[in-house]
């Protein structure tokens, strides 16, 4: 089963909006697509993302090139913290193994880092790295069968991708 997690692309600095409103720069457009590119190589069955417009714009931007039949908008990604995240994946339909998240940092980074396995020059580099917009961080859990096994210290690092 794998797991993507990823952070929305650029956006603008607009003190005036309220920070759920805020839209992709023409950066953000170009990195998220480019993350499309990366994630093209991957079966994605299922994408969850938060509802505040950058993320829905990201996710937008990703259905132009991957495929994805199952997608749900939660206000946890964009309002809860890694704890929220974990367990939104715990009652996830075991017939969806890859799923993807775009959400907001640090909630997505911090969510990345407690599910991998820590004990790993992985996790060393993951730790000591920045969540850059569109960085996506792909983690694989080896023999579970569904995502209520899930092991928050078991994550193996497959790939990290910046656009």
């Amino acid at each position: 089963m794998l797991l993507f997690f990823m952070r929305h692309a650029e956006t603008e600095i607009n003190p005036i909006k309220n920070d759920i409103d805020r839209e992709l720069t023409q950066t953000g457009i170009i990195q998220a697509k480019g993350a499309a590119k990366f994630l093209s190589k991957y079966q994605i069955d299922k994408m969850i993302v938060s509802y505040a417009k950058r993320t829905m714009q990201t996710a937008d931007i990703l259905q132009e090139t991957i495929s994805v039949n199952d997608k749900e908008i939660i206000s946890q990604l964009y309002e809860g913290n890694e704890d929220d995240i974990i367990d939104l994946l715990l009652l996830q339909n075991n017939k969806r193994k890859n799923i993807l998240i775009v959400g907001h940092n640090p909630t997505i980074f911090l969510t990345t880092l407690k599910l991998m396995e820590q004990n790993s020059s992985d996790y060393d580099t993951v730790s000591q790295s920045i969540m850059h917009p569109a960085k996506i961080i792909v983690l694989e859990f080896v023999g579970i069968q569904n995502w209520q096994e899930l092991d928050f210290t078991k994550g193996n690092l497959v790939k990290t991708s910046t656009t």
